[in-house]
């Protein structure tokens, strides 16, 4: 009886939703590992699930926010639930809305680094050797093909996956791509409203207007208001486009095709004159500048797509070789281990570690690791942790 009644006690004591050390999302117990990032009444944490797999957990206060805020946290939850299983887009593990203590937690793939930090992070590395680019002039000791064909064919990927379901971003930025063990994905869907005035495509809509200025395409700043490139013209899947080329300028040249620029007002007005050169410092492979042109297109509709891009010489450069060339003595010569990102020597090491591991190993997620370590410079590649980790049949299941 005695036992009975302190069952009872226990059951009716107020359940601990959350303290210094833990929370709790629909049941499941994590623990806090630290605080990764805060802003308003948002907060989020590096946490560790019961599986002892590390997670982001989001967590925002609703006190003090309006109706639309409110309807907008929802959206983008819903939004993450329709994007599930898509590989190129952070994925949601969970999601309550605690209406009671005004709470709304949300788990998410936890990312080791973002775009934004590696693209400092290089852009640093790049200064110390004395090649980096200033005052607009071309990184030209700092430009890796390999890197950008790597990074941006992802993050062109992740573009087209929420295109194919008619959602347009409009706030593309390299903040807005995380790191999630190696593979870039697309993150921040809002904190936003969909708005589903048109029927074509859902845009991304935000409390305020819209993304970051150095980034945003020319329609998305007239703002259906006419102009030299004629109008109204709406904000749809061409505007991500032009933040995807803003992006791969920012990759090659250091900074964004406008950031030289002082003053909101001559800035906004050099992003929508067509009459306005955007400088493109020439680079050792002419197909790069080529697709930045492309993407940079002022008027959308004569603006690259997503499939011209991922079929342009510059992503594809072994389609783009002419018979002629395949046949010259320049092609027939081997790359260079500056050109390759991997000497010989490397690659001899490389194939003696897979040998050790026999046939049973997850040859792509070799393959991405690998480039990954090339692409941020590391001198002494190494695949062996990963070997262990991604063999087929052992290991943690993904």
């Amino acid at each position: 009886a005695a036992a009975k009644v302190a069952e009872e006690k226990k059951k009716s004591r107020p359940r601990v939703r959350e303290n210094s050390e833990m929370v709790v999302v629909r049941g499941v117990k994590y623990l806090k590992l630290e605080c990764v990032g805060q802003g308003g009444t948002c907060k989020v944490y590096k946490v560790l699930c019961p599986k002892r797999k590390t997670y982001a957990l989001k967590r925002i206060r609703l006190q003090g926010r309006e109706k639309e805020t409110i309807a907008g946290f929802m959206d983008e939850i819903r939004l993450l639930q329709s994007l599930r299983g898509k590989d190129n887009i952070i994925q949601l593990v969970d999601a309550e809305v605690c209406k009671t203590e005004g709470l709304i937690y949300v788990v998410l793939e936890y990312g080791e680094i973002d775009l934004a930090r590696l693209l400092s992070k290089r852009e640093k590395q790049a200064r110390a050797k004395g090649k980096g680019g200033a005052n607009g002039q071309s990184n030209a000791g700092m430009i890796d093909d390999n890197f950008l064909r790597l990074y941006f064919e992802q993050m062109v990927e992740a573009v087209g996956t929420i295109h194919e379901l008619k959602i347009v971003h409009s706030d593309l930025k390299p903040a807005n791509f995380l790191f999630v063990e190696g593979a870039l994905k697309l993150i921040d869907f809002g904190i936003a409203k969909q708005d589903t005035s048109k029927t074509d495509t859902t845009n991304i809509v935000r409390d305020h207007q819209v993304g970051t200025v150095n980034y945003m395409s020319p329609e998305a700043i007239l703002n259906g208001q006419p102009s030299a490139l004629g109008g109204p013209l709406k904000v749809g899947r061409a505007s991500d486009i032009w933040s995807l080329g803003c992006i791969l300028y920012q990759m090659v040249y250091g900074q964004t095709p406008f950031a030289r620029i002082t003053g909101m007002i001559p800035k906004l007005h050099a992003i929508t004159d067509p009459k306005h050169e955007i400088p493109m410092p020439p680079v050792a492979n002419p197909h790069l500048t080529a697709l930045i042109t492309a993407c940079l297109e002022r008027h959308p509709h004569r603006r690259i797509t997503i499939a011209e891009i991922l079929k342009h010489p510059f992503l594809r450069p072994a389609a783009a070789a002419t018979p002629a060339s395949k046949g010259s003595a320049a092609a027939e010569e081997p790359a260079s281990p500056a050109q390759s990102g991997l000497s010989a020597q490397q690659l001899q090491g490389l194939l003696e570690q897979i040998q050790k591991h026999g046939a049973n190993v997850d040859v792509g997620a070799v393959t991405q690791e690998v480039f990954r370590q090339i692409a941020t410079g590391e001198s002494n590649v190494s695949i062996s942790p990963l070997l262990r980790k991604h063999a087929k049949g052992g290991g943690e299941k993904k």
